[in-house]
């Protein structure tokens, strides 16, 4: 997995076939929901007109979507066939240099993708929590402001499950945990240093190892990925 600038939505998309008035199918977008209308990061503003789904934008403020594109009605307008959904989780980065880090928590957590679009850094994480509970879990973007410089700006994704990972204060023998997944923007463009129009990203996290059948183990594995911050 690299981290990545999003491509423009469209071109992600699949041109529909001859005779068919549906512009385009598959496509995704990561972007804000204003009024009721989804804005993506690139500056699409897409109308639900039809639904697979039975979910819609009630209740978001930021999501990521999958949709068909059924007509133009605007330079950047499109009427669309809503497929899915998934709340985006918004929040402004952690500094390292900072107070709370133990509650900011080492719990593992697995960057599955990592994408670049607009002012942000979005992440698609996986944790793993106990089935059933109810327990919140915090999900932080720390800044290492104490070792980045203007060659590389570096990050860490941390998770604190609060006691709900594996070889923690809960027993595993009951096979109890499950894995789950969210979506996070985390704003950094700001952090670009003055005079510079891109520089590189380091990301880091902790995720579990797996044995020779692809279980999860007690082992913790470091890994990290890098990409290009642009203005």
């Amino acid at each position: 997995m690299k981290l990545k600038f999003l491509i423009p939505v469209l071109l992600l998309a699949i041109p529909a076939c001859s005779g068919d008035d549906t512009v385009y199918y598959n496509a995704t977008a990561i972007g804000d929901v204003v009024a009721g209308r989804f804005v993506s990061d690139d500056g699409l503003v897409l109308n639900i007109k039809e639904k697979t789904c039975d979910e819609d934008f009630s209740g978001l403020d930021r999501a990521f979507i999958s949709f068909d594109a059924l007509r133009k009605t605007g330079d950047k307008e499109f009427d669309i066939r809503l497929n899915d959904v998934a709340k985006v989780l918004r929040k402004d980065i952690v500094f390292r240099s900072e107070p709370g880090g133990e509650e900011r928590g080492s719990d593992p957590i697995m960057l599955n993708l990592g994408w670049f679009s607009g002012e942000y850094l979005n992440a698609d994480v996986v944790v793993s929590f106990l089935k059933g509970s109810e327990t919140p879990h915090l999900i932080n973007l720390e800044f290492d402001d104490v070792n980045s410089g203007t060659d590389t700006l570096r990050f860490t994704m941390k998770h604190n499950g609060y006691g709900e990972v594996f070889g923690g204060s809960i027993d595993d023998g009951e096979k109890k945990f499950v894995l789950g997944k969210t979506y996070a923007s985390f704003p950094v463009r700001d952090l670009i240093p003055e005079g510079m129009d891109s520089i590189p990203v380091k990301i880091s996290w902790d995720w579990y190892g797996t044995d020779s059948d692809g279980r999860l183990t007690d082992e913790i594995i470091s890994h990290s990925e890098v990409g290009i911050l642009r203005r």
